[in-house]
């Protein structure tokens, strides 16, 4: 185990009241689940990592329902089954901290935004976004700025979501003056680890996608590109702001890459889009459907690509 992961096995041997009133620079939510794997399976110190397990499973048809819910079911399709061969998914599925719950939590409280943003303003779809926003603050700090961002925007775009709004914001008190501490605590002159902005820049990107970053990134560029979807610019400034603040951020309180790893999952979705725009424009030009000759040789270059760290990481890392 590494050194966050024992932290994390401490933590969840602490009873549920010491979890949830001293939860340092973590928040509470993956403690309080670790600490219910560990005493579920009599002690075993890998049951920590079982609920990252789960959350990571419960990802991949998370990013379907994404994809459906912005484009369309082949969208969808190609996000669950990218997000299921991507190292570093897989990684911190196996990684006993939030950063796989984070994204579980994220990517479902992203499906609600675009329902709302879509014109459902049903009562139990506006409690279930404003839940998850304060569900996905005490699973991980930083999805608080994407979150802010995407909650501004539903207050200015419909009053229905004040009251909603002012109780999520009660309830997310204590995590942000928690985040305010980090910020005060966890400065360059007393913590030397974490990435410079310069890192940051240079390294979030393949923390995101590993070897395949490149790929994403050019196919994200596409997608925002063909597909005219009125809510691209709201989802597009959502992802830029949250990787400046963070990239800046990291000037102030020691930053990692995978902390900003909420926006990889606008980037993974926009990279899906641009595939199947490019496979509609291609059905069209050759008068044939390739979809699924398209979606095979995608996913056998990605593999191809991703293939030696794969390798490495399952029977070299883990197990040797």
């Amino acid at each position: 185990m590494g050194t966050e992961e024992i932290y994390t096995l401490n933590i969840s041997k602490l009873p549920i009241m010491n979890i949830i009133t001293n939860f340092d620079y973590t928040p509470p939510i993956y403690n309080l689940l670790a600490h219910f794997s560990y005493f579920l399976f009599n002690g075993y110190d890998v049951a920590i990592r079982y609920p990252a397990v789960v959350a990571g499973i419960l990802l991949i048809p998370a990013m379907y329902y994404l994809g459906k819910e912005y484009h369309s079911e082949l969208v969808g399709l190609f996000c669950a089954g990218i997000t299921s061969i991507l190292l570093p998914e897989i990684y911190y599925s196996q990684y006993a901290r939030s950063y796989s719950l984070s994204l579980l939590c994220f990517t479902i409280a992203l499906i609600l935004y675009l329902r709302l943003k879509d014109g459902d303003n049903h009562l139990d779809i506006r409690v279930a976004f404003w839940i998850m926003v304060v569900v996905n603050l005490y699973v991980h700090l930083f999805t608080l700025i994407p979150l802010s961002l995407m909650c501004l925007d539903l207050l200015i775009y419909n009053k229905r979501n004040w009251l909603c709004g002012i109780g999520a914001t009660i309830c997310s008190l204590p995590i942000v003056s928690t985040l305010m501490s980090v910020i005060n605590i966890r400065n360059g002159s007393s913590f030397n680890y974490g990435a410079s902005p310069l890192q940051m820049t240079f390294l979030t990107f393949p923390e995101f996608f590993n070897t395949i970053f490149l790929n994403i990134l050019v196919l994200s560029g596409v997608g925002a590109w063909l597909y005219k979807n009125k809510i691209r610019w709201n989802l597009i400034v959502i992802t830029v702001v949250t990787l400046i603040v963070g990239i800046v951020g990291s000037a102030i309180t020691p930053t990692f890459p995978r902390y900003l790893m909420s926006a990889a999952i606008v980037i993974l979705l926009f990279a899906c889009v641009g595939i199947s725009e490019l496979t509609i424009l291609l059905n069209k030009k050759v008068s044939v459907d390739l979809t699924y000759i398209v979606m095979i040789g995608i996913f056998i270059v990605f593999i191809w690509q991703e293939f030696p760290n794969l390798m490495s990481h399952f029977f070299i890392q883990q197990y040797v």
